[in-house]
């Protein structure tokens, strides 16, 4: 697998530094080492969203939460954390960006 650090080095920066003002440190130390699954595929124009896992073919298990961060741009940047011990990072959504970087 490719990482997402070597595909979008840019918005995995920002995703670092985002995370940890927001105090997301144990999740910020995973974004160098996420691994790109695949995206989302919705073909919605405004939606660059990635999986870091494969997507289940139901819901999600065990549960997920949210981090809505706040971006330099002016669109969206949502982190869905997987609820495991250690959380993980297991989607990113991307919108409303002029393509990821």
């Amino acid at each position: 697998m490719t990482r997402v650090m070597e595909l979008w080095p840019q918005i995995s920066r920002e995703m670092e530094e985002l995370l940890r003002a927001d105090g997301h440190t144990a999740l910020a130390d995973q974004v160098t080492t996420l691994e790109f699954a695949q995206m989302c595929g919705c073909g919605d124009s405004f939606c660059d969203t990635f999986f870091t896992v494969p997507r289940p073919d139901g819901a999600w298990q065990p549960q997920r939460w949210t981090i809505d961060l706040e971006p330099s741009w002016a669109g969206y940047l949502l982190i869905h954390v997987q609820q495991t011990s250690p959380e993980r990072i297991i989607e990113v959504e991307v919108l409303y960006r002029d393509g990821l970087s």
